[in-house]
């Protein structure tokens, strides 16, 4: 996520992350881990931002590429899975007007959670101009309980499959994360 808000693309943060994953998968295998305990032990971080569509298509291409990691180092079919957690993105907050945010965020913790996020972090309405305020650390964390209580989004495994949108714009972002993350491996990874 660091490098989503530092103002990488949706594919270079995934290669990103893609290159974070196996320098840790290397790491901890070298330490005496196998295969499936070092790919369950990663956690993804990711931005989530108001484009619902694009960050979808994101988290879903991070768990495939994911699954290509951990299938490469030899984890099993069920160690293959990507804890993903999302936050929304501080890029996209404006510093000149918190209610806009409020949409924003909204939007944002919608597509994390339709993406298959694990967990979810709103930030709050006023974060982009310094210390939120009590009312805004209280509307993020409503926020997530209208998410998840009230819209019942956590009850669809995949709100997004079978979706052409989806389904292709994953593959696209797939692949070009995939790209990129090869050509950071070929200079010597992370």
């Amino acid at each position: 996520a660091h490098m989503f808000e530092a103002g990488a693309s949706e594919a270079q943060e995934l290669a990103i992350m893609a290159a974070s994953a196996v320098t840790y998968m290397r790491l901890m295998m070298e330490t005496g881990l196998d295969a499936n305990s070092a790919a369950r032990a990663i956690e993804a971080r990711m931005a989530a931002d108001a484009d619902i569509h694009l960050t979808i298509a994101k988290l879903r291409a991070a768990r495939r590429i994911f699954a290509r990691i951990a299938e490469s180092f030899g984890a099993t079919r069920e160690a293959r899975r990507l804890t993903l957690h999302a936050t929304t993105a501080g890029r996209m907050l404006s510093a000149s007007d918190a209610w806009t945010n409020l949409i924003r965020n909204a939007c944002a913790g919608f597509a994390a959670a339709a993406g298959g996020a694990d967990a979810i972090t709103v930030r709050p309405m006023t974060d982009a101009i310094g210390r939120p305020t009590r009312f805004a650390r209280r509307v993020a964390r409503n926020l997530h309980i209208l998410l998840a209580e009230e819209s019942h989004l956590g009850k669809v495994t995949d709100p997004a499959a079978g979706s052409w949108l989806h389904e292709t714009l994953s593959d696209e972002l797939a692949k070009a994360g995939w790209t990129l993350f090869q050509e950071i491996e070929r200079r010597g990874g992370l």
